[in-house]
């Protein structure tokens, strides 16, 4: 019933092995932990894991607190079919990859933190059902389809993920059930895919591709994209429960949906070359809408704004915009040339 602490070895083998304490356990290791093919690491308490080395924990291998917290600390991670699980809060924090490919990492009651080179998730479950999901990697993240096309998920309460090497969630869920998710990385493949929060969904980054031929999806109570880059919404999603705020290079919505279904506040659109709504949607209840665009295009597309404040579109060239351009608010011009005879 006591404590169970490993020091100072040099490696530990514990494949098909079982390592329990009934209370603390801490494992140090200069070399690797190889806890494959259904090993299991254990504590009822917290369970500390060092290694200088890798962890192996796939195949069924099971790293687990039952009531309190863990951590593990290694060179890198490989979770293939594996689970790293805790009651309480739960850190993973490598030098290098952790690869999770259709296993789990799970803090069920507290934050789940997570730091490292590179993340690869394809097909696996990343998760604080409680809490806050932490995600600090110099690399990329990846959460899309594995090879049987079954996406990545990413769950918890709130987000807060930055990936400097780029996000693939194509075919991927990333969803943040009680509050915001907050993205930030150079570029977003949301393809197929589904980026979801209860509260603000905000991305900071370069390019943001939502499309694809199931449509990538972009829900949230706020949504707020700031790209130095493109946005491509063709055949996307992209919808806010209030207000919805897009800076980009260029946004192609080509067939498109956008919608800022809020009663109160405005739609803000800062598009610094081409917003092309050829048969697009754009959807604005919203009090106020701003269209600040390089260039617009809307044939065959349809431009709603249903709020009664003000439609201000202050772009230096709408010209032969096209399609159906309705507001039920005041209307702000300030172009040198508009043309679109369905006015």
């Amino acid at each position: 019933g006591g404590n169970l602490l490993l020091r100072r070895s040099t490696a530990i083998n514990n494949q098909a092995g079982q390592l329990i304490s009934q209370s603390l356990m801490t494992l140090n290791t200069s070399g690797q932990l190889d806890n494959r093919n259904r090993g299991t690491v254990a504590a009822n308490n917290t369970l500390t894991v060092v290694a200088g080395g890798s962890v192996f924990n796939d195949a069924d291998g099971l790293i687990y607190s039952q009531s309190a917290d863990a951590h593990l600390n290694a060179a890198s991670l490989s979770n293939v079919r594996g689970a790293v699980q805790s009651v309480g809060a739960l850190s993973v924090d490598v030098a290098g990859t952790v690869d999770n490919q259709n296993g789990r990492i799970i803090a069920q009651n507290g934050d789940l933190n997570l730091s490292g080179a590179n993340l690869y998730s394809q097909g696996g479950v990343l998760s604080s059902l409680q809490g806050l999901f932490t995600a600090k990697l110099a690399g990329v993240l990846k959460n899309g389809y594995d090879a049987n096309r079954q996406g990545g998920v990413i769950q918890a309460q709130r987000l807060n993920l930055t990936a400097l090497g780029g996000f693939d969630n194509y075919g991927g869920r990333v969803s943040a059930r009680g509050g915001e998710a907050l993205i930030t990385t150079p570029g977003f493949d949301n393809r197929n895919g589904g980026l979801y929060a209860k509260g603000l969904v905000r991305v900071n980054g370069g390019n943001f591709d939502n499309s694809g031929d199931n449509d990538g999806q972009i829900a949230g109570g706020q949504v707020e994209l700031n790209l130095s880059g493109a946005l491509n919404n063709r055949f996307g999603i992209i919808e806010s429960d209030s207000t919805l705020a897009v800076t980009a290079a260029s946004l192609d919505n080509q067939t498109g949906q956008l919608r800022a279904l809020g009663g109160g506040g405005a739609t803000n659109f800062q598009i610094g070359n081409l917003f092309d709504n050829r048969n697009g949607t754009l959807e604005s209840a919203n009090s106020d809408l701003v269209l600040n665009a390089g260039s617009f295009l809307n044939g065959g597309g349809s431009l709603l704004h249903t709020g009664n404040g003000t439609f201000d579109i202050s772009t230096a060239n709408l010209t032969n915009a096209g399609g159906s351009i309705v507001t039920r608010g005041g209307l702000t011009l300030s172009a040198d040339s508009w043309t679109n005879s369905n006015v």
